[in-house]
This record gives C-alpha cells, structure tokens and sequence, in this order.
C-alpha cells in the first residue's frame, strides 16, 4: 500500500510534490492541481529494501520500479526516514521541486524533466535507472540556492525593497510614477503595475506632444523565474527573469485587467512569456492583444531612448532583469507577424499614433 509521507503544494497552487513509499521504494512525485494541465513526473529516491539486478517488470504489476542493484549507492537499501526529516523545496518557478533529508539534498525533478526519458536526480543513484539519474554538483548548488531564495523572499520586508528598487529605476528613465495598480488579487506571487506619463523631452515633435500617452509597466514578474524557460530557450538565462512595458491612453479598468492576466499568465499557467509570442483576448476594444517583442526593435524613437535609461540590473547575483516591450496589437496585426515576421511588422507600427 503506498504511504504519502510527505506533500506539499507550490506557491502558485499549480502542482503538487509528494514523497510517498510503498515499503519497497520511496519516490518523488510531482502533480499538477486539479485544472492545471501539466504532465506528472517522478524520481525514484532510494530504495528500502535489497536491491534486485533487474526489476523491470514492476510497472506491470502496478509497482513503482526498484533502481536496480547496479545503479544503487546503497544496494542492500536504507532506512525509511521520517517524515520531519524531509523538506520539500520549491524551485522559484513553481514548475520544479528539490527533496532535503535531514538537511541534505537527497533528489531533485529539475524544471526540464521529463524528455527523452529523463526524470530527475537522486543522491542515491549511481547510474541511469528508470529515468533516475545521479545527482550532478551543480544540481546540488541549485537546490542549495533555492533555498536561500526562499529564505530571502518570506522576509516581511522582501516585498518592499523589491518593489521600491524596480519603482526607483523606472523613474529614472520615465519620471515620477503617477499611478499604481494591484495585479495580484492578494494571492502569490505579488504583482503590481505602475503608470508613468511619457515624458515631452522624450517626443519627437508637437503632433507626438499633443498626445503623449501613458506607459505601463509591470512590477513583480521578475521576483521569480518564469516556468518552461529552459525547456524552449537554449540560453534561458536571460529570459528567467523579466517585466513588461506597454503603452495606452488610459488605465482602463479592462486594460488593467488584461495587463493582470498577462502578467500572472506564466505561474497560473506553468508556461512562459518571451520575444515572439502573442497573446490574445478577443476583446472588442481596438489593439487589446499584445505581441512581445524586444525594446530595441519598437519603431518609435521616444520609447526607445527611455528604454536605454533604464539601468541595468542583476538579481541575486546571477540573473539578469530583461524588459520587453508588450506592443499593443490587433488580429491583422498578428497575421502579418505570423507570415511577413514581426520584425517587418514592428518597423511599421507607430505606437504613438496608435492612442
């Protein structure tokens, strides 16, 4: 009978981590939430009693498999530890999750697991087995560095500094902010929106004055990794850690929404948000779809010289704050993106005429 020894659900409320043993083995599993769509996953952590050569069959008669005798550090197997020996450990993206026993990293389902046959990492393997590999060093430090996010992001005032650093820079390159709206709907991950005017010194002649616009731009998205970076991206590092500017006349309260639901999408939705994309509402106002694209390609010179006073900013000491630029679109917009390329499209828009 499988016993759940230990579970736990991430902060985003997408997926859930379980240890769970059935007397023989103990596993890692993870599971997404009821309506979260998202493949389970599981890593084999030691087993409990002798390992066999070979136990290839287990899966037919409704066991989990055994590691083998080969690929085990400890064939003759170990102790069932208890369940206040064990901590589950989030990776800040919500999509992956780190086993510690009694303070040690004893497995791991990284977020690119699950392709060609690979699960994860066990402290206890010794070789490839039923999708469980060995635990590599730098696996180890990750784990290790997740848990000192954690310990960071649940101090009370983690919040505060993060938002008041991104606010301050900004200001540096949009002025004062004039405006700041709640995205999260006081669930986690906190999320926010703040609301600058273009400055006239930005504008390049009386026509663009008379209309100078709002820009918007997200706070918070860049507080976590986003999830599924590195199952697409083959340099993900600067993509983990990003925010959203967009331009509009006015804070409409079906624009704030839309900007809420971009802006949560990746951890609601165990997905990400980069160049290229586009997101779609079908909504009936004009250009309430969004197209991501880098700042540098944005047509409007104004934008772009308020994009490269921003500075440049590393979070944690390792990952990178990239602003894109969410360009305000409709659906013939986004057909000419998908057959002439959004480049050619971008080089063509004019995002001050636009409101």
């Amino acid at each position: 009978m499988q016993e759940i020894l230990k579970r736990e659900d991430n902060p985003y409320t997408t997926l859930t981590a379980s240890v769970e043993s059935d007397g023989r083995t103990v596993y890692l599993y993870l599971n997404p939430i009821e309506g979260i769509e998202a493949a389970s996953k599981a890593v084999w952590v030691m087993n409990l009693i002798p390992a066999p050569e070979d136990d290839s069959e287990s899966m037919s008669r409704g066991q989990a498999p055994m590691q083998r005798k080969a690929a085990c550090r400890h064939p003759a197997g170990l102790i069932l530890p208890s369940a206040d020996e064990m901590d589950l450990v989030w990776f800040s993206e919500g999509t992956a999750v780190s086993l510690f026993i009694d303070g040690e990293i004893a497995a791991v389902i990284p977020p690119f697991a699950g392709q060609d046959g690979f699960y994860g990492f066990s402290r206890e393997a010794i070789a490839p087995d039923n999708g469980t590999f060995p635990m590599p060093s730098g696996m180890q430090e990750r784990g290790e560095e997740n848990l000192e996010y954690w310990n960071r992001r649940t101090q009370k005032t983690f919040w505060k500094d993060f938002r008041d650093q991104l606010l301050a820079e900004y200001e540096t390159a949009f002025g004062t902010h004039t405006g700041y709206y709640i995205l999260d709907g006081g669930k986690f991950p906190a999320m926010a929106m703040a609301e600058f005017t273009i400055p006239e010194s930005y504008l390049e002649n009386e026509a663009d004055a008379k209309k100078p616009g709002k820009l918007f731009a997200t706070v918070g998205m860049s507080a976590q990794n986003m999830p599924a970076v590195e199952l697409h991206v083959k340099n993900p590092e600067p993509l983990f850690r990003i925010e959203l500017v967009t331009i509009r006349d006015e804070p409409h309260p079906w624009f704030i929404d839309i900007m809420a639901r971009t802006a949560l999408f990746p951890w609601r939705s165990t997905t990400w948000i980069g160049p290229g994309h586009s997101i779609q509402f079908q909504r009936k106002e004009p250009f309430s779809d969004f197209l991501i694209a880098e700042p540098h390609l944005i047509s409007d010179k104004p934008l772009i010289s308020a994009f490269d006073k921003i500075p440049r900013t590393i979070l944690e000491g390792r990952y990178a704050r990239t602003l894109l630029f969410a360009v305000p679109v409709d659906s013939d917009d986004i057909r000419v993106a998908n057959v002439r390329g959004r480049q050619r499209l971008l080089q063509k828009i004019k995002l001050l005429d636009r409101f």
